[in-house]
């Protein structure tokens, strides 16, 4: 008789706990159609209105992130910065539509760290185009790695690759000639260059066959001393995958350094670098 029963959502919070342990046992009928809500117009939508609907949680958080990593007006300079967002969008959503999430706060922080993590370094476009911001920092790091022009110029192509996916990153012979239009023996030296001064370093990869594990035919690369954060560095370009363009490296210099400048650091390729035009200074190249 002396027994006082437990606030209800004390007693729902206990269960959801308990629950998420079993989760991947437990299969749950979408409420959404995910082909239709990666479209733009409904990553945005998911963004602006959150969890509208039982069951969408995961999926609409994970579209929310890609929204915001991808949108320069509201992409964050950092990571803690990204994951800082998200939070303060999830707020929103326990406090409005909170009989749509069937999840714990703490759960879901964890989801939030994970997908946020994820989203940085991975091109989940949701409908939208990836951006990469190109920064003086990159241009100089870049230049102090190597003098020699060939080698820039794949050392940019290559870390475009790696901001496009994320940590380490596939870099085919033909996909380097498009990007650079390096002639085959310029490409052969430059490949070569980079590898053996530690710049780009060959990952040995390995791939699940019907038989065992294997090694993969395709190489990967990571950068030897990846560039650092520069999340106060002025952003000089705007850039989207289908956007590239060979002359990119050229029109960086004309833009960052002098005609003497350059002149004096590429004396043979002087002339060919400054026939493109300049980049205007922190617009996309649309």
């Amino acid at each position: 008789m002396n027994i006082v029963p437990d606030d209800p959502t004390v007693l729902y919070e206990i269960e959801d706990e308990g629950l998420s342990q079993r989760q991947h046992k437990r299969k749950r009928k979408r409420t959404v159609i995910l082909e239709k809500s990666w479209s733009e117009d409904q990553t945005e939508a998911a963004f602006k209105l959150g969890v509208i609907a039982p069951s969408t949680r995961h999926d609409t958080l994970v579209r929310v992130a890609a929204y915001i990593r991808n949108t320069p007006s509201l992409c964050p300079d950092s990571l803690a910065e990204f994951i800082d967002v998200l939070i303060s969008w999830s707020r929103k959503q326990y406090e409005q539509h909170r009989e749509n999430i069937g999840t714990t706060w703490t759960e879901h922080m964890r989801d939030v760290h994970r997908v946020a993590k994820y989203a940085w370094t991975h091109p989940l476009t949701s409908g939208v185009p990836r951006v990469i911001k190109v920064t003086a920092a990159i241009v100089h790091w870049i230049r102090g790695q190597t003098t020699v022009l060939a080698e820039q110029q794949v050392m940019f192509a290559a870390w475009f690759q790696m901001s496009n996916v994320g940590g380490c990153f596939h870099l085919g012979y033909e996909q380097v000639r498009d990007m650079t239009h390096l002639a085959k023996d310029s490409l052969d030296r430059a490949m070569k260059g980079l590898r053996d001064k530690g710049i780009l370093v060959v990952q040995e990869e390995y791939f699940n066959g019907r038989d065992g594990i294997f090694p993969s035919k395709t190489r990967k690369y990571c950068f030897g001393n990846p560039p650092g954060k520069s999340s106060h560095q002025a952003v000089l370009l705007i850039l989207t995958k289908e956007q590239w363009d060979p002359t990119l490296w050229f029109r960086l210099l004309v833009s960052l350094f002098t005609k003497e400048q350059l002149k004096n650091w590429y004396p043979f390729a002087y002339h060919r670098i400054c026939r493109v035009e300049p980049i205007l200074l922190g617009r996309s190249t649309a």
